[in-house]
């Protein structure tokens, strides 16, 4: 199995270290996208006691938080699950502690985060991956216009042969409203991409569980170029980031012209600058 999405760091819990050895992914880590975030906000001067959390407690969320502040015990002062009676509490929180900055990290209370930007309306706003996604709310987009960033797997932004190529094949009025190139694209493409190549490697025999060995051993020496530039895997099955870039930093844009990227996030650091989508003007 090679995974395109799944960014745990217990993708492998609970599986025999004999079968392990049958699971990759192209896509870094939950860990990996945290210390890619943390490093963009070092650059840009912010202290991590300024940062203030909200989250909604998963397998992911945890493994990010702990990442990002090298912490494993880590907790996160704000539950986005209990939002609705914690608003008031949260912005006294905010205000007596003496943060300057927001982390949201959530699992699946993409709209509990939203509003917390309404809250803190005056403050810097970062997030995990799970917030790159299309944001309907007109008013959302408002108060997150070039304050939101968020570290991604992908952005299509990071490779204009490849987003051509799609664009061309599935035009955006061809696609009914879904617009479909997004960064588990890129990744999905990588995953058949580097399943082909160890088959490539291998020669198939009758038996299927020596080509489930051979196919996996290949894996191990892949190492091809592909959406997501190289796609190499560590021992473990991860995606090798010494290769390829741990993530992505791309800030909403309610003004950003989606006809060849198609998102509302505008890359702006790790992609090639000389591409980036056009603002149009407020």
């Amino acid at each position: 199995m090679i995974s395109p999405t799944s960014t745990t760091t217990t993708l492998r819990e609970g599986i025999d270290k004999q079968n392990n050895i049958y699971i990759y992914r192209v896509v870094p880590t939950d860990k990996d996208l945290a210390e890619q975030l943390r490093q963009y906000m070092d650059t840009q001067g912010i202290r991590t006691e300024k940062v203030y959390v909200c989250m909604d407690k998963a397998s992911n969320t945890d493994a990010f938080l702990s990442a990002f502040f090298n912490d494993p015990k880590k907790e996160a002062p704000c539950n986005l699950k209990n939002l609705t009676q914690d608003q008031e509490e949260i912005e006294n929180n905010f205000l007596k502690d003496g943060f300057n900055t927001l982390l949201l990290l959530p699992s699946k209370e993409i709209e509990n985060a939203l509003q917390i930007t309404e809250l803190l309306k005056d403050y810097p706003v970062f997030g995990n991956d799970v917030i790159f996604t299309d944001i309907p709310n007109k008013n959302i987009k408002n108060v997150i216009h070039q304050r939101l960033i968020v570290v991604a797997p992908w952005h299509p932004q990071a490779n204009r042969k490849f987003t051509d190529k799609y664009n061309k094949f599935w035009p955006r009025e061809n696609t009914k409203g879904s617009d479909g190139l997004n960064w588990r694209t890129g990744m999905a493409y990588d995953a058949a991409l580097a399943i082909t190549e160890a088959i490539r490697k291998v020669s198939l025999t009758s038996d299927i569980q020596e080509n489930r060995q051979a196919v996996a051993k290949a894996l191990q020496s892949v190492n091809i170029e592909g959406a997501t530039k190289t796609i190499q895997f560590t021992e473990k099955g991860d995606r090798d980031v010494s290769v390829a870039p741990k993530g992505y930093i791309v800030r909403f844009d309610k003004n950003a012209n989606k006809e060849t990227y198609r998102s509302d996030f505008v890359c702006i650091e790790g992609c090639d600058q000389s591409t980036a989508p056009k603002t149009e003007p407020q």
